[in-house]
């Protein structure tokens, strides 16, 4: 599939800044053993970098989904709140960096408090933000609307 979308991977990369027109991302800066190279992009989805709004661990104690929640998850491993609070609901929001357009965050980068974010930083968490921001940024550029909905 990758081969057939013509993707051309880089491995052992590492991104160190993204390249901006004002506060629009239009690419990603990297280093990898060819040296340093840049990738313009019509969407940037980045695993660095903070979110428009910030999962805390009162987010986690609650037994509703947020209005723009993208991923549940049951809640296992935290004792009693767990019992007392199943299910955990990651909002889209928190995939939206401040200040910037064309760009979504994912990962462990999403913007979360340090409880937040150690619940969350686990492979099934990251896999599902990434599986958001990916479908996120094929309607923003199939439908011409900005990522984070301010068209």
């Amino acid at each position: 599939m990758v081969n057939e979308a013509k993707v051309k991977t880089y491995l052992h990369s590492w991104g160190t800044m993204p390249v901006m027109d004002g506060n629009r991302a239009i690419g990603v800066i990297f280093e990898s053993k060819s040296g340093r190279q840049a990738i313009m992009a019509k969407m940037v989805i980045a695993t660095t970098g903070d979110g428009d709004y910030m999962v805390t661990l009162p987010d986690l104690n609650t037994n509703g989904p947020f209005e723009d929640t993208i991923a549940i998850f049951p809640d296992l491993d935290r004792g009693d709140a767990s019992l007392k609070y199943p299910l955990t609901f990651i909002p889209y929001r928190s995939l939206l960096p401040k200040g910037v357009d064309n760009m979504l965050v994912a990962c462990r980068a999403f913007s979360s408090d340090r409880p937040a974010n150690n619940f969350f930083n686990l492979i099934p968490h990251c896999i599902a933000m990434e599986e958001a921001a990916g479908t996120a940024a094929a309607l923003s550029l199939s439908q011409g609307v900005k990522a984070n909905g301010s068209d």
